[in-house]
C-alpha cells in the first residue's frame, strides 16, 4: 500500500506541475499578443546581467542552474540547493558599461528563497534639438529581485519578481515582471529546463519629450538540455539553449571539471549582434569557516566593439 501510495503521490506531482508549465505559458501568450511590440522591448540591458560561470558558456544555463546564479537564468535551480549561497559579481561592459551584483539565497523545509540586487550604470554624450553637445549624463539600471523555488522529485519549479528602476539622465521610469520556470531531472544524467521572462505591463519614462509612449519588457522563453558526462578526471557538462523574445537564438556551452577543483569553461552564442565564443575558468575550494568557495572569471568578445569581463564570487555555507 505505501508504494501504491508514493506512486499516486509521485504522478500527483508530475500533473501539477505540467499544469503549473502550461499555466505559465498561456499567460505569456496573452501577455505577448496584448503588445503586439516585443520587438521594441525597453530595459534591454537585463539580458546582459549574468555571473561569470553562466557567462563563460555562452549563457547556455536554462537546464544546468543549480547555484544561486539560477536567480539570473532559470529560478526553478533554486529548489536544488543544499546549502546557504552568497554571490558577487562584477562586469566591466563596453564602452564604460559596468555592473554590480549581490545575492543570497537559502534552502528551507518549504523550498528555497533567493535575493539579489543588481546596479548597472554608464555616462553618455547628451545633445541638444540642434545636435550640440551639452555635457555627459548618467544611466543607471537598478534590478531588484525576489525568488521561491522548490523541487519534487524529479521535478522543480519556481517563480522571481523583478523590480525595475531605470534612469536616463534627468529622465525616470519604474517597472516589475514576473518570471516562471521549471527543471525535469530525466534519467541518463540529462536535465532539461524551460522559462518564461519579464511577464509586466508595459512602462514610460517621466519628463520626456515623448511623454504618453510606452515600452514593454522584453518578453523572452527559453528552453535548454543539459547532460552530464563521468569521465576519469572529472565530469563534464554540455547545454544547448533555445531563446525567444522577437527572433529566435541559440546558446551552447560547456564545463568540464578537474580534481574537484578546477573549472574551464567555453560557449558561442548564435543569432546575436554581438554573438561569438566565450571563455571562463574557475576555482573551487573549502576555505576555513566555508563549506565551498567557488571563484569565477569569464572572458566574453562582444563582436568587433571590445572584450567583457566578468568576475564572480561564490560563498557555500
Amino acid at each position: 500500500m505505501q508504494g501504491e501510495g508514493e506512486k499516486f503521490m509521485c504522478e500527483k506531482r508530475e500533473k501539477l506541475f505540467l499544469l503549473s508549465a502550461l499555466l505559465c505559458l498561456m499567460l505569456a501568450e496573452a501577455v505577448l499578443f496584448a503588445e503586439r511590440n516585443v520587438g521594441t522591448a525597453g530595459m534591454e540591458l537585463k539580458k546582459i546581467l549574468s555571473p561569470a560561470r553562466p557567462a563563460g558558456m555562452g549563457n547556455a544555463f536554462v537546464a544546468l542552474s543549480d547555484d544561486i546564479g539560477s536567480m539570473f537564468h532559470n529560478i526553478s535551480g533554486l529548489g536544488s540547493l543544499k546549502e546557504s549561497q552568497f554571490i558577487f559579481t562584477h562586469q566591466a561592459y563596453v564602452y564604460g558599461i559596468w555592473f554590480n551584483s549581490i545575492g543570497y539565497a537559502i534552502p528551507t523545509k518549504v523550498g528555497a528563497i533567493g535575493l539579489t540586487l543588481t546596479f548597472l550604470s554608464f555616462i553618455i554624450e547628451e545633445y541638444d534639438l540642434h545636435y550640440t553637445s551639452t555635457g555627459e549624463g548618467l544611466v543607471s539600471e537598478q534590478f531588484y529581485s525576489i525568488g521561491y523555488s522548490k523541487r519534487y522529485g524529479n521535478f522543480s519549479y519556481g517563480c522571481k519578481v523583478d523590480i525595475f528602476f531605470s534612469r536616463i539622465s534627468n529622465y525616470t521610469a519604474n517597472a516589475f515582471g514576473l518570471n516562471f520556470g521549471g527543471l525535469w531531472f530525466a534519467p541518463l544524467d540529462i536535465v532539461v529546463g524551460a522559462t518564461v521572462e519579464n511577464i509586466g505591463p508595459r512602462y514610460k519614462y517621466e519628463g520626456t519629450l515623448f511623454a504618453g509612449e510606452k515600452q514593454s519588457l522584453p518578453l523572452t522563453y527559453k528552453v535548454g538540455v543539459m547532460k552530464n558526462f563521468v569521465l576519469p578526471l572529472g565530469s563534464c557538462k554540455i547545454e544547448g539553449d533555445v531563446i525567444y523574445d522577437y527572433k529566435v537564438r541559440s546558446n551552447v556551452g560547456i564545463e568540464w571539471k578537474l580534481f574537484d577543483l578546477l573549472y574551464l569553461r567555453g560557449g558561442y552564442k548564435i543569432g546575436y549582434s554581438s554573438g561569438g565564443p566565450c571563455f571562463g575558468i574557475g576555482v573551487e575550494y573549502a576555505p576555513k569557516g566555508l563549506d565551498r568557495l567557488e571563484i569565477d572569471y569569464a572572458f566574453v568578445p562582444v563582436g568587433n566593439l571590445d572584450i567583457s569581463h566578468y568576475f564572480s564570487m561564490i560563498a557555500k555555507f
